[in-house]
């Protein structure tokens, strides 16, 4: 039951909803992994299909690390609003009250 709930966590973006980007991103690693390992035992494989799925693969990376830092600086700003906001409060509150 821990393996699922760990596996469904990773395939969970920032907010805690469902990610299909990291989904096409596991599913490529995965068809990536079988290819190089066909290429290993000396089958041939198809350049386009090889190039296709790393392509894939390097754009589900830029957009999950793009979904990811986009969230982290919400998050910054977010926090320095509210502490702009508190110390704003404060120094008016100081001010009213002489």
């Amino acid at each position: 039951m821990r393996l699922i709930k760990w596996f469904g966590s990773v395939l969970e973006d920032q907010n805690g909803h469902a990610s299909s980007k990291r989904f096409v991103l596991f599913i490529c690693l995965f068809f990536y992994y079988l290819l190089l390992k066909g290429s290993l035992e000396g089958k041939v494989i198809n350049e386009d299909i090889l190039f296709t799925t790393g392509a894939l693969i390097l754009f589900c990376v830029g957009a999950v690390t793009s979904e990811f830092l986009m969230k982290m600086y919400q998050d910054r700003n977010d926090i320095t609003k509210s502490t702009t906001t508190k110390s704003e409060t404060t120094t008016d509150s100081k001010q009213s009250n002489p």
